[in-house]
């Protein structure tokens, strides 16, 4: 048997072979590539979640652009992350601000006295409570913004 006769049986393997490679090459990349949307995506609505707070924390109440901008950026939450993430930025984060937003229009109309004492020191707290949302937000998202291969 001539060696063309070899080479021509080995070209089809071979070629097939190469195919087979190309194709595991491209379903690889384009799961990467969905793994890399994902957490494009997530990471927008940690983004948004985060710079609320730091909102909160340095204005000390939750102005209502940067509300409004929070609802908008954590609105896919429910689809992107688990069931109590979507609750914590839906629910807690949100009841919150609202509280303080209440908190700051009813001192607004207090004169000095024990009652925006008291609101006062209830303002606090809820600053406090947002300024350490800032690690139960990472802690929350850690698990979801990971590009593993």
């Amino acid at each position: 048997m001539h060696w063309t006769a070899y080479l021509s049986a080995l070209l089809t393997p071979t070629v097939a072979a190469v195919g087979l490679y190309l194709a595991w090459r491209q379903a690889a990349t384009a799961r990467n590539k969905l793994k890399f949307d994902l957490f494009s995506r997530r990471f927008s609505v940690y983004d948004a979640a985060r710079t609320f707070i730091a909102t909160v924390v340095i204005k000390g109440e939750a102005i209502d652009d940067a509300f409004n901008a929070f609802v908008a950026g954590t609105r896919e939450a429910r689809w992107l992350f688990d069931e109590p993430l979507d609750a914590y930025l839906r629910k807690e984060l949100d009841q919150k601000a609202t509280e303080l937003q209440c908190l700051n229009d009813q001192m607004a109309g207090l004169s000095a006295g024990e009652e925006l004492t008291a609101k006062g020191s209830q303002r606090i707290e809820i600053k406090k409570w947002f300024y350490a949302q800032h690690d139960v937000l990472e802690a929350k998202c850690h698990p979801f913004l990971k590009l593993e291969h």
